[in-house]
């Protein structure tokens, strides 16, 4: 029987892939906005994505060569993506300018699906080919886990109302991931880091680990707006003096205006 921590690592894979699509959503969902990798919630959605698609996957053969051997040995989204591609898809991504290895090939395959909307597709597909998976992946692997990896195509759906623009034909996709389980190549988005953004989305910034920046903050943001006090009522300036020929015409108006009435 399976031990407890295989199970908790695929439920933890989860949380973080559902917590990564609704940040896209809550962001993304209500606006014309294109969703870009430059955007820290995108380019963490394409890490979960390829942490679940990759967990528990089998090690390709070493090579002699130590660069080959270091390659060669890590898994890729590239040979989960063959099961579905047709020949003509295939040599669509073997002839990417900036794309030479397996692992950016595979990348280029989900950001491509992603783009097109055609992840839910692709899932379904892959996961009926069990007898192919057993072959690629180990026994505890999260997608020989029928009841979580049912979820993945309905996931995958929940993103089609959000436009997407993620570059397939970058040469940063070459590079080797730190790992192909968790923890996943860039670290878990915290609340405070998630809960700025949303809501005026200014650029990030380091900050604690715990939400205590929230606070601090805060408190700083009171100190910067603290009431000035009010400014002096202005006295009325005196009105200037009128030359004695101007007095003595006005005081001989109002003679004759009150002669008039009487």
């Amino acid at each position: 029987m399976e031990g407890g921590p295989t199970v908790a690592a695929r439920q933890n894979l989860l949380d973080r892939l559902l917590d990564a699509i609704k940040q896209c959503q809550v962001h993304f969902g209500a606006r014309q906005e294109i969703a870009t990798e430059i955007d820290l919630r995108v380019a963490t959605l394409c890490i979960e994505w390829e942490a679940v698609l990759l967990h528990g996957s089998k090690k390709k053969p070493k090579s002699s060569l130590r660069q080959m051997a270091r390659l060669a040995s890590q898994a890729s989204l590239w040979q989960l993506a063959r099961l579905c591609l047709s020949a003509e898809e295939s040599k669509r991504f073997m002839e990417l300018k900036n794309v030479g290895s397996d692992i950016g090939r595979g990348r280029a395959w989900l950001r491509a699906a992603i783009n097109e909307r055609t992840l839910e597709n692709y899932l379904h597909c892959i996961l009926t080919d069990e007898s192919m998976l057993k072959q690629l992946y180990e026994p505890h692997a999260f997608l020989l886990d029928q009841e979580r990896s049912s979820m993945l195509p309905v996931m995958a759906g929940g993103l089609r109302s959000i436009l997407f623009s993620i570059p397939i034909d970058a040469s940063y996709l070459n590079s080797p991931a730190r790992s192909v389980d968790v923890p996943a190549v860039l670290p878990q988005l915290r609340p405070s880091q998630v809960a700025q953004p949303l809501l005026d989305r200014r650029p990030l910034e380091d900050g604690p680990e715990d939400d205590s920046v929230v606070a601090v903050n805060a408190k700083e943001k009171k100190k910067k707006h603290k009431k000035k006090p009010p400014p002096e009522r202005l006295r009325p300036s005196p009105s200037p003096e009128l030359p004695d020929s101007q007095e003595s015409t006005q005081e001989g108006d109002m003679l004759e205006m009150g002669g008039a009435t009487l």
